[in-house]
């Protein structure tokens, strides 16, 4: 599983990082992202696949879908963290 893992972030690397090395490094000092995304922990989809979004573009909050967002302790974190910027 591991390598698989590292696989994975070598392909990330790759295919993602360093084709936009410029934009990554730009962002890298300072995150603007105009939406906080509260959505389920379910691992079958990802945020990005679903709205059709880039990554790096939203602050995501993932909770289990038993609870709601109020209920988790990281939510109040998160939503101070998304309305510093």
């Amino acid at each position: 599983m591991i390598d698989r893992l590292l696989e994975g972030n070598r392909q990330f690397i790759a295919n993602e990082f360093r084709p936009n090395e410029e934009y990554s490094l730009s962002i890298a000092t300072k995150q603007t992202p105009k939406v906080l995304w509260i959505g389920c922990s379910d691992s079958r989809v990802n945020e990005h696949q679903m709205i059709g979004s880039k990554p790096r573009t939203m602050f995501m909050h993932r909770t289990s879908p038993a609870s709601s967002p109020s209920a988790t302790s990281t939510s109040p974190r998160s939503l101070s963290m998304a309305s510093c910027t």
